[in-house]
Parts: C-alpha cells; structure tokens; sequence
C-alpha cells in the first residue's frame, strides 16, 4: 500500500513537472517573439548580452548547493528551518559578490554608453530574489510539486502580461530589464507565502545551530556543481 502510494505520488509530481516545463516553453516562445520584434536586433542583443551575464552570475551565486541542500533536506527533515536558514544565507552572499561583479564587468566594457551597465544592473537585481528558491527544494524534499509548480505559473502569467503591456506602450529597454527582476521578485513572494503557509510542518531541531560550519560544508560539497553550471 505504501509502495502505491508512493508510485502514484511519484507519477503526480512528474505530471506537474512535464505540465510545468511545456506551459513555461510555449509562454516564452510567444513573448520572445513579441519582444525580439519590438526591441529589434541592437536593443535584443543588449538585452540577451545582460541575460547571458545573469545566467553566469546566477551558476556562480548559488555555489552549486541545490543538489547536495535537496538531499541533506531529505535526510534530515528535522532540520529544515535550519538547512534552509543556511541556504538563504549562502545564496545571499553570492548574489552580493555576483552582482557585483556582472555590474563591474559590463561598465568595464560599456565605454561612455551607461545604458549596457542599467540593463546589465536590472537584470541582475533578481539574483537578490533567487535565494527563496531554497523553498522549492523543501517542497521536492517532500514530494509535494503541485505548490511551487502552480505559483511560478501565476507569476509567469503576470511577468508575461507586463512584457506584452511593456511591447503595447513602446516603453524604453531598460523596463524589459526591470521586468525581468520583477518576475523574480513575485517568484521569491510567492515562495515565501508558501513557506509561511507551511512553516509549522517542518519541525524545528533542538540543537544549537551550527551555521558556520554547516554553511561551508554545503559550498564545500557544492562546488563541482558551480564549476557544472558555469561552464554548461
């Protein structure tokens, strides 16, 4: 009995999951085409410049840490609140230090022209938001799909909606930018709201924390999955 209860929880998470990536591909194709046709090939190519700089800040930011924080949270369910604590910190800091760096990068290359630096700055202000994802891990750790998969479709409804409001009004490029940390930022929301509608199922352990320790041992055993993402 268990062992169909499992199985049928295993079929329902992945239904979520396809369901999930096919809604997210056929949302992106219609906008992108949208916004490719409005922005044109200069103020586009800007703009997937400061994308393809996110995607590199992002690898570098989480520190590879979501496979080996999705299995110590299976582990150790009793120590969630404090995993999840040491998660949120870990990618804190490497969203700091990331953004940083991007902004570094791209005003060192921009020359007298600020608008590649503000593009490449507002983008990359949804490094700041990435840290909640450490809730949907919780949620994988649990088996329970549905939650997580159901609010980055909501956002990714209301992200598309602005996008296609953005392309009616003729607004400038660096709102397409904003946009895009916006989204994250109703994705971080929208997580933390489950969090709290949550918050008293994952017990609290009795042991004093030991954050330092156990943050670096989640870098520690995280980074071959950075030095993965950074160059995939």
């Amino acid at each position: 009995m268990k062992a169909q209860t499992s199985r049928k929880r295993l079929r329902t998470n992945f239904g979520w999951l396809v369901a999930d990536r096919g809604w997210r591909m056929l949302v992106g194709l219609f906008v992108s085409v949208l916004v490719t046709r409005y922005l044109g090939p200069e103020r586009f190519g800007l703009l997937s410049y400061a994308f393809s700089l996110f995607a590199i800040a992002s690898a570098v930011a989480g520190f590879g840490i979501d496979d080996v924080l999705a299995r110590e949270l299976v582990r150790k369910p009793a120590e969630a609140r404090r995993l999840l604590r040491n998660g949120i910190f870990i990618k804190l800091t490497g969203a700091l230090v990331a953004f940083l760096g991007v902004v570094l990068m791209a005003w060192w290359q921009a020359a007298d022209d600020l608008q590649g630096p503000l593009v490449v700055g507002l983008v990359g202000l949804g490094l700041f938001f990435q840290p909640a994802d450490v809730v949907e891990l919780w949620f994988q750790s649990r088996e329970r799909m549905r939650p997580p998969v159901i609010a980055r479709q909501i956002t990714l409804v209301l992200a598309a909606a602005i996008r296609v409001g953005l392309v009616a009004s003729a607004a400038p490029l660096w709102c397409f930018a904003a946009a895009t940390a916006f989204e994250m930022a109703l994705v971080a929301v929208a997580f933390t709201f489950l969090w709290w509608k949550e918050r008293t199922k994952p017990p609290a352990t009795g042991r004093t924390p030991r954050w330092r320790s156990d943050a670096l041992g989640l870098v520690r055993e995280g980074w071959p999955s950075c030095y993965r993402d950074c160059w995939s």
